[in-house]
């Protein structure tokens, strides 16, 4: 999760150290699918906040805010 979070944050500060820590829990292939699943979702993110877009899962919305899809009213089409 720190790693996740980090690159959100700030990318530029993630380098040999973290990738040396990740190893020590993980192979070499599971690395790198994390910092692909990670980035993948991150690029996700931004480009649906730029839409406008609303995801059709819960999520965290304006303000750190938690969202329940289940319990958010569809909206009307009329």
């Amino acid at each position: 999760m720190r790693y996740a979070d980090q690159m959100q944050l700030d990318p530029r500060v993630i380098g040999e150290s973290w990738y040396k820590e990740l190893s020590c829990h993980y192979t070499e292939a599971q690395v790198m699918e994390l910092a692909v699943f990670v980035a993948l979702n991150l690029g996700f993110h931004a480009v649906f906040s730029t839409l406008e877009f609303t995801p059709a899962w819960n999520h965290i919305g304006p303000g750190g805010r938690w969202v329940d899809r289940a319990a958010t009213p569809a909206p009307s089409s009329g």
